[in-house]
């Protein structure tokens, strides 16, 4: 009966310890020849690449500290300056294998070449227009490839990596006599364990191994388990143990079969290795939450046990994308941006204006204030306990209350299309009774008597007449900056608004007239065209303060920014015209005489 439950624990330790843990993920750019064709799942390196030197996913971050460069947008990379290729593992996974990718076989050669390259741990071999790296990386040891030489790396397509989730980690509980242990784990002597106060194995800020008092000790060199009894092994938070080995001192003994046929366990199961019979073996999963106990029910004491080697995975929950309160878009000079962790990690950022850097890897201690009108760029990462989580990133178009575009739409009785989703308004049919329309809040516009509305009825388009006056006067506070007139159909074609503006500059072709400028108080219009049917009117201002002029000054030692109008940084303030002030985040609208 012995020899028939013996096999089956062969056997089903055989099945264990045939179990594949590896999986695969592929980092590629977007060449349409020699990439990656296998079903590993793929992502595309950031378009950005060049710029940020890093790419990174659950798995882990590849990352170069020198130019990196290649067709664009994304292609391939190109390698040419020294410098040193980082790939770090998440917490809790190994990479036992990087693939990179080339074009041509002289490029994976020469990866493979100690005198061009050199991995801190591994090997490199060349396979075909591929090279492969073996070895070891976790997240305390990750891997460098140091580039050497100046000689160009070109054309590398993709990044192949092969990895196990949960890196086992031993720790070895080892004695002196001819069957200990003899690898490279980090080890406890059993000489300098002291159970005679408490019968406890510990495995520093991993778990614990624990016996009644009485029932551990160690003899010639070896650990005795004295009676029958439970030993309890408990674990410590972010932290699984997979798997204790109890090696006795070579094939042939027979304590581990006595082990196995007198122990039961809580979980998992307890067999004896089909390849060394000399171990029995726990295989299960105990962490925190879940303990684990193993009670022998022997009367007589299990003797010789030469070390027991505890197997586990050290990992941490992947942190949390840091979170931006307030979302990409655009926003008025002086917003702040508040940044949160839903671990309550320590959060890092980085920011830039116009693509020019402001803030580098800067521990973030409360809002930022976004006090430079431009494109802004902020990209964060929470830290906790050795760990980082992935980048989250914003955008923000930062704007005056001067410089920020709004816009209405006046139209016809047809529909029209509203690319920039402005307020429209459709004017009624008996417009050309009157010679007003006020757009409340924006402006108002006058015209004289009759030149203006639907005609011939019942069209749907508005006519304009020939030396039509039309005025067109922003209500307070509103700087009129920019109309466009969309031309309708008119004897089987369009015509652009032939007329003079008295203020700013106006352009137009065959369909569509284009005004620009800054007016406050009244710009008029004169046709000159007999009859203009127009489809639509499109009118774009700005929100204006109350300051006008040089009087409005509020005392400060804070430096000043100067802007134009349109947001234009200036070095001072101009010798004229109306300018932008911003002192403190708060911007001011300045005229110089």
């Amino acid at each position: 009966m012995k020899k028939l439950l013996l096999f089956f624990v062969f056997m089903f330790a055989s099945a264990v310890c045939s179990q594949a843990f590896a999986d695969e993920c592929v980092f590629k750019g977007t060449y349409w020849e020699y990439t990656y064709e296998g079903n590993a799942p793929c992502q595309t390196w950031p378009t950005d690449i060049k710029d940020i030197r890093s790419m990174e996913n659950d798995v882990c971050e590849i990352s170069w500290n020198c130019p990196i460069g290649g067709l664009m947008p994304i292609h391939y990379l190109d390698w040419v300056e020294k410098g040193v290729m980082t790939i770090a593992p998440r917490p809790g996974i190994e990479i036992t294998s990087v693939t990179m990718g080339f074009i041509s076989a002289d490029m994976a050669s020469k990866l493979a070449d100690p005198a061009e390259f050199t991995p801190s741990s591994g090997s490199i071999a060349e396979n075909g227009i591929t090279s492969v790296w073996t070895g070891s990386a976790t997240h305390e040891v990750p891997l460098t490839l140091t580039k050497l030489t100046q000689n160009p790396l070109n054309s590398m397509t993709y990044v192949l990596v092969e990895y196990n989730r949960d890196a086992l980690k031993s720790w070895v509980f080892n004695g002196t006599g001819e069957g200990q242990y003899t690898g490279d784990a980090p080890q406890t002597a059993l000489s300098d364990l002291d159970l005679s106060a408490a019968a406890n194995l510990e495995v520093p800020g991993v778990c614990s191994l624990s016996w009644p008092a009485g029932q551990l000790s160690v003899v010639d060199g070896a650990l005795c388990w004295n009676s029958a009894g439970i030993m309890t092994l408990t674990c410590q938070k972010d932290v699984a143990v997979k798997e204790i080995i109890f090696s006795f001192p070579g094939p042939g003994q027979t304590q581990s079969l006595q082990m196995v046929f007198n122990v039961t366990v809580s979980s998992g199961t307890f067999y004896v290795n089909n390849d060394r019979i000399n171990e029995a073996q726990w295989l299960g999963t105990a962490n925190a939450e879940s303990p684990m106990e193993l009670t022998n029910w022997m009367q007589t004491p299990i003797t010789d046990i030469q070390y027991i080697e505890v197997k586990y995975v050290a990992y941490k929950k992947p942190l949390e994308l840091p979170v931006f309160e307030s979302e990409s878009g655009e926003y008025l000079l002086g917003h702040e941006v508040t940044i949160s962790s839903a671990d309550e990690a320590r959060i890092f950022y980085s920011s830039t204006l116009d693509g020019n850097a402001v803030d580098t890897d800067k521990e973030y201690t409360g809002p930022i204030t976004l006090d430079r009108i431009g494109k802004w760029e902020i990209s964060a990462y929470s830290a906790a306990d050795g760990i980082k989580s992935n980048h989250a990133k914003a955008n923000y178009s930062i704007v005056s209350e001067y410089t920020k575009i709004h816009g209405v739409i006046l139209k016809g009785e047809k529909e029209i299309k509203n690319d920039n989703e402005y307020e429209v308004f459709t004017l009624p049919l008996d417009i050309a009774e009157k010679n007003y329309y006020k757009i409340e809040g924006v402006c108002e516009l006058l015209w004289n008597d009759g030149s203006f509305g639907y005609r011939p009825a019942p069209s749907a388009y508005l006519r304009i007449d020939k030396d039509a006056e039309i005025s067109i006067v922003p209500s307070e506070g509103i700087t009129i900056r920019k109309i466009m007139v969309v031309g309708a159909p008119y004897t089987d074609s369009t015509r652009a608004l032939s007329a003079a503006f008295d203020k700013g500059d106006y352009t137009y072709d065959d369909t569509t007239g284009t005004w620009t400028g800054e007016v406050s108080d009244r710009l008029t219009i004169n046709t000159k065209r007999e009859f203009y049917y127009m489809e639509s009117m499109t009118i774009e201002y700005s929100e204006g303060g109350t300051g006008t002029g040089v009087d409005n000054i509020v005392a400060s030692d804070a430096p000043a920014a100067y802007y134009r109008l349109d947001g234009t940084r200036i070095n001072s303030a101009p010798a004229s015209g109306i300018y932008i002030r911003v002192i403190d985040g708060k911007a001011e609208k300045l005229l110089a005489r």
